[in-house]
């Protein structure tokens, strides 16, 4: 069994936290990343605000993994 190393990126703005981790699996970023963003402008994560939660308050997580 090997370990699994977590790296966790934080961005102040994100148009998708979803498509950066997407975009670094490509780019071959290894198995364990998470993206975090406090806000995403173009994403799912961005309706949030919408239900009355200001966006700073609720970050939007997405990890990368084979599956």
């Amino acid at each position: 069994m090997s370990d699994l190393q977590f790296q966790a990126l934080r961005f102040d703005s994100l148009p998708s936290t979803n498509l950066e981790a997407a975009r670094r699996a490509r780019e071959g970023a290894a198995e364990g990343l998470c993206i975090v963003a406090n806000e995403q402008t173009a994403g799912r994560g961005r309706l949030v605000e919408r239900g009355g939660t200001h966006p700073r308050g609720a970050d939007a997580q997405h990890g990368q993994h084979e599956g």
